[in-house]
């Protein structure tokens, strides 16, 4: 009883000290600037140094499934080089590619035209079938998105065909992905909210996503991603350095910076394949 009391005394406590240092106008600036910091510290432990390119992370991912991938969907393929290494890891595997951007599209062309196992798609992807205009970054194009981003720069704005990963997989005839790979640059949740047909049929193997401060400008986060796969039997990981790990939402929260997560059901093929790879974050 005693140690309630003090519990609930030290909560009153800090609750007035939030309260306190509210009224001060400089304090809540400080308070602001050191959040900003901390997201960004944040941010660099849960993987974001590693996703200028493709990381040695997902490279370890794909050795690990590689013979087991029969078929890919590459979200958001940009110039492929994601999909390169995906194929190093599985030579036999089929791909289906979509990048809507013209030039990233053009340069699909010239490395992947002559494999018979990959269709490239001049497409985005979301949760609708229509069209709709999409914001092509200036540069490498990487951070071109469905969302016009206030901090990208630059770029123009083209009209693109936008379609579901469950209306393509339909037109393609596809019945099983294997390995769907998502970068949408803030509309990776819309993507996999569009393929919940295929999830929820168990069509699905394993889901590679990544998170971002972009997710805030469309209204999603970390936490309904979280629990939405979830309601399909998927476990959500971090993926970082060489392996998987463990991710206490309740611990973390939503921290505004690039990471990559994989989903998977731990029952599954994929599951059983990576069940020793998973690890604890050691903080």
């Amino acid at each position: 009883m005693g140690t309630v009391l003090r519990s609930a005394s030290f909560k009153r406590f800090i609750d007035y000290l939030h309260r306190s240092v509210a009224r001060s106008r400089v304090l809540t600036e400080l308070a602001l600037k050191t959040r900003n910091q901390c997201e960004q510290v944040i941010g660099y432990a849960l993987g974001a140094a590693e996703l200028a390119h493709v990381s040695d992370s997902e490279k370890y991912l794909m050795r690990l499934v590689g013979g087991h991938v029969h078929q890919f969907i590459d979200v958001g393929a940009n110039v492929g080089d994601w999909t390169a290494a995906m194929i190093e890891a599985s030579p036999a595997a089929s791909g289906v590619l979509c990048e809507p951007v013209d030039w990233c599209f053009e340069e699909l062309l010239r490395r992947f035209s002559c494999n018979k196992n990959l269709r490239l798609l001049r497409v985005a992807l979301s949760d609708q079938v229509g069209r709709a205009p999409f914001f092509v970054a200036s540069g490498d194009a990487k951070s071109s998105s469905l969302v016009h981003l206030p901090d990208v720069g630059g770029g123009r704005s083209i009209e693109v065909e936008v379609t579901t990963i469950d209306a393509l997989s339909e037109k393609l005839g596809i019945e099983r992905v294997d390995f769907l790979k998502c970068d949408c640059e803030g509309l990776d949740l819309h993507v996999l909210r569009g393929a919940a047909r295929m999830l929820a049929e168990g069509r699905v193997g394993i889901i590679q996503f990544e998170y971002s401060g972009a997710w805030r400008y469309v209204g999603s986060t970390l936490g309904f991603a979280l629990k939405w796969l979830n309601s399909f039997g998927f476990k959500v990981y971090l993926l970082r350095n060489s392996g998987l790990w463990e991710f206490d939402y309740q611990k973390w929260g939503e921290f505004g910076r690039a990471a990559n997560f994989v989903a998977l059901r731990p029952d599954s093929e994929m599951g059983a394949l990576l069940r020793n790879s998973i690890r604890l974050i050691p903080w």
